[in-house]
């Protein structure tokens, strides 16, 4: 995983509207390997930029990352209006990092994996777009033939490669949060076991989930022996509902099919590919980039929408860990290479 960072972000921005000469300055860092350069380009130049700079907070805050060096400073000449592209240069190939366009009317995509936090998110980005917003997507089969004219926000409990099916995502400011894998499968199997408590609830669902719901009311989510014989009672449809979900969503094949190893890895190509990848567990962060991206100001609080206080007796205790992780081994990878 890469994070950078420019300081003289506010005005990157600022020369893309006017042009002129920018004092480009911050750091990159990566988790496990060297970033050589940074490569940035407008247009039809390319110019890269050496990391020769050392940065002390830097491996004071991230102790287990590669640091050495991690900074840049350069006066680079900007064109006004003409996109760029910023990539990080490793031994590996260049990995994009950062992208400016006219953000003013540039789509958001947001996709929405299901419990982690991503209706706080929706409140806060249909309130602060310019232009329309369409949510829950998947229960519209029709959105995709909607004509989009200004910019618009789109987001969705569809997965990212049936998003790359109906749109052409290059265009889209792309947007994904992620949550520690075993509290977001003890908020998502919570979430499904509440559902039989309400009946209008209840019949508002597929049967599917009813069944299911009843099949998790049956148990007692507390003891790990009772636990293990649900899980291993369930359908194949049940099993991709809640299987590595976050993998399941991000991963580059479709289907039913169980997550593997391979499919870690092109879910991590393919986050390579966003402009913000968040976490639940700091979502002022995340917002807060974003904001940074589109020019919005943000108060540095956002509300915490469709939170769950119980828990049925799911917790991390060992245990329960225990028999719960092969339902998120490979969201635990996915996760554990971002944050």
């Amino acid at each position: 995983m890469i994070n950078f960072h420019l300081d003289t972000l506010k005005e990157l921005h600022e020369r893309f509207e006017t042009g002129g000469e920018l004092d480009f300055i911050g750091w990159a860092i990566h988790k496990t390997k060297k970033i050589d350069a940074i490569k940035i380009i407008q247009g039809s130049k390319s110019e890269l930029i050496s990391l020769d700079i050392n940065r002390p907070l830097l491996q004071k805050n991230n102790p287990d990352w590669h640091v050495e060096n991690s900074g840049f400073n350069k006066r680079i000449k900007i064109s006004a209006h003409v996109p760029i592209v910023v990539y990080c240069v490793t031994q590996d190939g260049n990995v994009e990092c950062y992208r400016v366009n006219s953000n003013k009317f540039q789509p958001i995509l947001f996709v929405h994996i299901a419990k982690t936090a991503g209706s706080s998110v929706n409140n806060y980005l249909k309130d602060n777009i310019s232009g329309s917003s369409y949510l829950h997507v998947e229960s519209s089969p029709d959105w995709n033939s909607i004509h989009f004219s200004d910019e618009h926000y789109i987001s969705g409990h569809l997965t990212y490669r049936e998003f790359k099916n109906r749109l052409d995502t290059s265009c889209y400011l792309k947007l994904v949060t992620l949550r520690n894998p075993i509290d977001h499968l003890i908020s998502h199997l919570s979430w499904i076991r509440k559902i039989s408590d309400d009946a209008d609830r209840f019949e508002a669902h597929p049967t599917y989930i009813q069944t299911l719901s009843l099949k998790l009311k049956d148990t007692d989510l507390s003891i790990p022996e009772q636990l293990h014989k649900t899980i291993c009672s369930f359908t194949t449809q049940e099993f991709a509902l809640l299987d590595n979900t976050q993998t399941r969503y991000l991963r580059e094949k479709t289907g039913s099919h169980a997550v593997k190893a391979e499919d870690v890895l092109s879910a991590i190509e393919n986050l390579q590919t966003f402009d913000v990848v968040g976490c639940s567990e700091k979502l002022d962060d995340f917002l807060a980039e974003v904001s940074r991206l589109k020019g919005w100001d943000f108060s540095g609080s956002s509300p915490q929408e469709n939170r769950l206080s119980s828990k049925f007796g799911l917790s991390s205790k060992s245990e329960l860990a225990e028999v719960l992780n092969p339902l998120i081994h490979y969201d635990i990878k996915l996760y554990s290479y971002f944050f």
